[in-house]
């Protein structure tokens, strides 16, 4: 069983659940304060022209992000996109990124 499979099975055994039925005492409360300094993750600015690429990715990521439906490949790139701004901001130089 893939770590997709894994996933979605636990997924399911949470719907029924209501929002009393679950713990959230290991989760931080978000206060006025996470607002103030929470960052919006989506582009508001007309989108960069794209560059048409081939990659391999394995089966287990492409299979999660086209089971969302339409749009997949915009939503690898966004999640592309947010790791890029991470690491820009942890970076003194864009051109210092750190492989993996």
């Amino acid at each position: 069983m893939t770590q997709f499979e894994k996933l979605s099975d636990e997924i399911e055994l949470l719907r029924p659940k209501t929002d009393s039925d679950i713990d959230y005492s290991d989760i931080p409360e978000t206060d006025d304060n996470w607002f103030e300094t929470a960052e919006l993750v989506m582009e508001l600015t007309p989108a960069q022209p794209k560059e048409k690429i081939s990659i391999f990715v394995d089966r287990e990521v492409l299979d999660f992000f086209k089971k969302s439906g339409d749009g997949y490949q915009t939503r690898i790139n966004a999640v592309l996109k947010g790791y890029v701004w991470e690491k820009k901001k942890q970076s003194t130089s864009a051109d210092r990124l750190p492989s993996i």
